[in-house]
């Protein structure tokens, strides 16, 4: 019920402090590798070993290599598939980032997956296949705040499947045929925003705490309820 700050003295050269409850990003990348370093021995965070802690962005960055392979194959072929895992397999930019602790790792799994079920979707028109990919975009913002705009995208990408033909000639006939070409769109957004907003619930318990510890773990940004207006 206490918010805390408490200093991290082995970071030196950028002094930073270690805020209870932490609410600097979204938590599903950070409870993944929080485990990871449990699992590894970890029972403080100060006692948190980067070794553990990286198993799962490498575990992440393999396979979101497997998946960049599959969307490879389905959209361009079998060569253009390897030349796109051997590029990035081996461009160093990419391999130094996989053993990076972000929640990046966890993003770069789910934007081929979503585009994987995106693609079975126009092939299939089967509503699950549309279902999931709006859930991997959901899911990545739990990883990571500003990919909401991934619902955002699938959801434009769905209406770019709009039937261009046969639009009957009443209006009333042309609204409901235009809700149906729509439905696709609506599944996304309820998905993938209901997915996004499991983020509130954290918030929703102690708004007030909530704000506090963020404007505490923010550096030079305003953080506030109103800070969209006082950025304006």
């Amino acid at each position: 019920d206490e918010i805390t700050r408490e200093p991290m003295p082995y970071w030196r050269r950028f002094p930073t402090n270690a805020i209870q409850p932490y609410f600097e990003h979204p938590p599903l990348f950070h409870l993944m590798a929080g485990a990871a370093t449990h699992i590894g021995g970890a029972e403080h965070y100060a006692h948190t070993q980067h070794a553990h802690a990286r198993i799962v962005s490498i575990a992440l960055s393999l396979l979101a290599l497997w998946l960049t392979i599959a969307l490879g194959l389905r959209l361009a072929g079998r060569k253009a598939a390897l030349l796109a895992g051997l590029l990035q397999a081996t461009l160093p930019i990419i391999v130094l980032q996989s053993r990076v602790v972000k929640g990046e790792a966890l993003i770069a799994v789910l934007m081929p997956a979503l585009l994987l079920f995106y693609l079975k979707w126009r092939k299939s028109k089967r509503t699950r296949h549309l279902v999931f990919a709006a859930l991997c975009a959901g899911t990545a913002t739990l990883a990571k705040l500003p990919a909401v705009s991934l619902v955002i995208a699938l959801a434009a990408m769905s209406v770019t499947e709009i039937d261009q033909d046969g639009w009957p000639s009443t209006w009333k006939a042309r609204a409901r045929k235009a809700l149906s070409e729509l439905r696709p769109a609506f599944i996304v957004l309820g998905a993938g925003l209901a997915m996004s907003s499991l983020i509130l619930i954290v918030a929703a318990i102690d708004w007030r705490g909530f704000w506090h510890a963020q404007s505490m773990q923010a550096t030079i940004r305003l953080v506030s309820p109103d800070a969209l207006g006082q950025f304006i």
